[in-house]
């Protein structure tokens, strides 16, 4: 028997699929567990996963946001972008700060801000802490270690502890994936499976992008580490061949800060064009669809890919004031 609370719980996230999706969703399976309700839909397993993601960019419903993570990091690093400035998440914040983390940093996996440039080093400590004064789990954890040892940040043990201690009085307070709702107490967990069948074959084919050169993630070092434009022409070829062109915004953003590459700060504000426009009729400098956050975003490149001689960034930039 289901009590009052979780009915009205079920009415409130069967009313959120349903404005999500423009159209009734088939439950095919629902229960309940403490304080959490489940609820599986074949509607939005069965979606094609470029619908997912610009329902997501235009809606910011964390059903769609939810059902994209499972794409690789280097994918997924746009969505985070946008979910972080766009939408205000934190933990996306902490995933921008995660993602320098996972081609920079230590044999021990802490943050070597030494390799980073003086433009990511910006980025990823602002990032890394509005993620932990918000509440973020592991960016407090990582902080704490980080003033703790003097990495990346002047060694304060009283900074640490305190970091420390946010941690701990907050440790009860769930913090919420991008799927999970929290009303009247509960949690509602959206899953979206197909019960005794295969993912679909255009998600399937989305999944990853495979290819020998990605492999084992050597062109991915080679932009990151060694700047090497050659490689960055491969990996955008690549990523525009399998139709997520705007996906490659990470390697843009490395290659425009560290390298100074005056093609990839246009990329870095295309990329964001394409995602905020897509489907829909726009001119190439129509900035009209962006948020303040990600608008203040891709000025910054833009003027920076004008100050290093781009003729296309200098020719939005003339249309912008």
């Amino acid at each position: 028997m289901i009590n009052m609370n979780i009915k009205e719980n079920l009415i409130v996230i069967l009313s959120l699929t349903l404005a999500a999706c423009n159209q009734k969703p088939v439950v095919t399976e629902m229960y309940v567990s403490n304080d959490t309700i489940y609820l599986d839909s074949t509607y939005m397993a069965e979606m094609p996963i470029e619908e997912k993601k610009q329902r997501f960019i235009d809606t910011g419903n964390p059903i769609y946001f939810g059902t994209i993570q499972w794409l690789p990091a280097e994918q997924n690093f746009l969505y985070h972008i946008i979910n972080a400035n766009k939408y205000s998440n934190h933990h996306s914040e902490y995933i921008y700060y995660q993602m320098f983390k996972g081609y920079f940093h230590y044999i021990d996996s802490y943050m070597n801000f030494d390799l980073l440039d003086t433009i990511s080093k910006k980025q990823v400590t602002e990032k890394l802490l509005d993620a932990a004064e918000a509440g973020v789990p592991f960016a407090n954890l990582d902080l704490y270690e980080y003033y703790k040892k003097g990495i990346g940040m002047d060694k304060d043990e009283q900074m640490a502890d305190i970091v420390l201690k946010r941690v701990d009085t907050r440790r009860k307070k769930v913090f919420k994936a991008e799927n999970v709702y929290e009303y009247l107490g509960k949690q509602l967990v959206i899953r979206n499976t197909l019960p005794n069948k295969k993912k679909p074959i255009n998600e399937q084919e989305t999944v990853s992008l495979c290819c020998p050169e990605f492999g084992d993630k050597k062109l991915f070092k080679n932009i990151c580490e060694q700047g090497d434009t050659n490689s960055y022409k491969i990996a955008k070829a690549f990523y525009r061949k399998e139709g997520v062109e705007r996906e490659v915004i990470f390697f843009s953003i490395v290659m425009a800060n560290k390298y100074n590459n005056a093609r990839a700060c246009y990329d870095v504000y295309n990329c964001l064009w394409m995602a905020f426009n897509g489907g829909k009729k726009a001119e190439q400098w129509d900035m009209t669809r962006f948020d303040p956050k990600s608008r203040e975003f891709a000025l910054f490149y833009l003027k920076r890919g004008a100050s290093l001689g781009n003729k296309a960034c200098e020719d939005i930039l003339l249309k912008q004031f």
